[in-house]
């Protein structure tokens, strides 16, 4: 996607993830774009997402059968400048007018 976008001669200043789940897609376009902002409704996936922001990494507990599963830590790679992604908590289909003005 961001060769795609270098290739049209988008810009890469700001880009918005609506939906961003716990921030995957949105740590990868912070290696490209100066700001990105990730929204998503659920609390605890805001909340994930600020925790992988802080502490580049996350430890899950993954079910596999029943209550049977494994403990695994998400990380995020340390060439990726995480003090350029915002994580909000907002509704997709009312977002709030300040989150304006993306690539």
């Amino acid at each position: 996607m961001l060769e795609y976008a270098t290739q049209l001669g988008i810009k890469t200043e700001r880009a918005i993830d609506v939906g961003c789940s716990v921030g995957r897609a949105v740590f990868e376009l912070a290696r490209t774009y100066k700001e990105v902002v990730g929204v998503d409704l659920s609390e605890s996936f805001i909340e994930a997402a600020n925790t992988l922001k802080r502490d580049a990494q996350l430890d899950y507990f993954r079910k596999d059968e029943g209550q049977l599963g494994q403990t695994l830590t998400a990380t995020i790679d340390s060439a990726i400048v995480r003090n350029r992604t915002t994580f909000r908590q907002a509704d997709a289909c009312a977002l709030p007018p300040d989150l304006v003005g993306f690539d």
